[in-house]
């Protein structure tokens, strides 16, 4: 048996019909044969991708306690756990590589940039200013979703 979390509902089928076909198993899938590790509360529970709910179970799991979650992929999530191991809803923001896709594709002269750790504070030429600001917009976004996150809970949450 094989247990998925996909938040891709076309690979999520391709992945169960590998499975049964390649390797005569069957597939249970996060969310929907198998409950979610957590309570959800948020306004719409079945909209909330399982890979931010497995995630923030496993960083509760480590913590214990309050916990903000941050995932950087195709797009960046920041999560929140509170001190009783809910889930309370988190922020979704376009991915770094993504943003400077979009910034490259869809104005007439910005580069392409490949962000980094930035070396200064504010970037002096067009390229270090997108990284600058991808890179510290990502950053400021996570602590302001902590310091958000520490008046709502009376632990306070912990990053993992």
């Amino acid at each position: 048996m094989f247990v998925l979390s996909s938040v891709k509902p076309l690979w999520t089928q391709l992945i169960q019909q590998i499975v049964k076909d390649d390797l005569g198993e069957k597939v249970k899938v996060i969310g929907k044969d198998i409950p979610l590790p957590m309570p959800v509360w948020v306004d719409r529970p079945d909209e909330v991708g399982t890979d931010r709910v497995v995630s923030a179970a496993a960083a509760y799991a480590v913590v214990e306690g309050a916990v903000v979650v941050a995932d950087f992929g195709t797009a960046v999530t920041i999560d929140l756990v509170d001190q009783h191991g809910a889930f309370q809803g988190g922020v979704i923001f376009p991915g770094f590589a993504l943003s400077a896709s979009i910034l490259h594709e869809k104005t007439a002269l910005l580069p392409q940039v490949t962000v980094t750790r930035p070396t200064e504070p504010l970037g002096k030429n067009t390229a270090d200013a997108i990284n600058c600001g991808l890179y510290f917009g990502a950053i400021g976004a996570m602590k302001r979703s902590s310091d958000a996150t520490q008046r709502r809970s009376a632990h306070g949450p912990r990053w993992s």
